[in-house]
């Protein structure tokens, strides 16, 4: 669910979890600093092929 296409107004009644997340997230939305930061710390090497054996 996109914040832009399907905005969520808060009645006050019980929502479900994930209706809730992304009111909040829509809300408060990562900024490009927490998208730079997520870049700089995450794994940049190939991940590992899994192996069946």
């Amino acid at each position: 669910m996109h914040c832009e296409s399907h905005p969520i107004p808060y009645d006050g009644l019980a929502q479900n979890a994930g209706d809730a997340l992304t009111a909040l997230g829509c809300k408060i939305g990562p900024t490009n600093e927490d998208f730079a930061a997520f870049e700089q710390d995450r794994d940049k090497a190939p991940a590992k092929p899994v192996r069946f054996e």
